[in-house]
């Protein structure tokens, strides 16, 4: 081989190295993102359920407020007449 060939071959060499490492890193990444997706995916549905509960909490937060406003409106009236 002559001078040319030789450093054709040591570029095409460190070339795919180059590219096969990116390539590697780039499998990785992409595993990452598919289990952070899942991680996210998963923390939607907790959040979803946790906001539901809270929406239960408050609806009976309001329905004790309004029994307590009734008892005390009909306590007012109680001693009115």
């Amino acid at each position: 081989m002559d001078l040319v060939e030789v450093e054709l071959v040591h570029q095409i060499s460190t070339q795919s190295k180059s590219f096969f490492q990116a390539l590697s890193r780039l499998h990785h990444l992409r595993d990452e993102v598919t289990i952070a997706h899942s991680e996210v995916t998963k923390l939607r549905g907790v959040m979803r359920t946790l906001n539901q509960s809270s929406e239960k909490s408050f609806d009976i937060l309001r329905i004790l407020q309004k029994k307590q406003n009734m008892l005390q409106v009909n306590a007012k009236v109680i001693t009115f007449y």
